[in-house]
């Protein structure tokens, strides 16, 4: 599978799309731990190489995105209009 962001429905992954706004993970999660309707992250860290999957929420404005990123101590959020991760920290 991809770096992107997915909707978990019926034990299928399927991709989202959007052009606004910032992806943030909440927290990181194992396949185990989905659940229907929810929003994940598939991101791998530009600077270990290590994958993550993650819990995600859509955040439009950035100073709340990087305010929400640095409370729940994440690496970096995705900027979907740039399509370009933005490290936090």
């Amino acid at each position: 599978m991809q770096d992107g962001t997915y909707l978990y429905r019926n034990g299928t992954l399927t991709p989202i799309t959007v052009t606004d706004g910032y992806w943030v993970a909440e927290r990181e999660i194992t396949r185990s731990e989905l659940q229907d309707g929810m929003v994940v992250g598939l991101w791998t860290d530009s600077q270990t190489g290590q994958v993550y999957l993650d819990k995600t929420r859509l955040v439009r404005n950035l100073t709340k995105a990087t305010m929400y990123a640095t409370l729940w101590q994440q690496l970096a959020i995705w900027d979907n209009a740039k399509q370009e991760e933005i490290r936090i920290g």
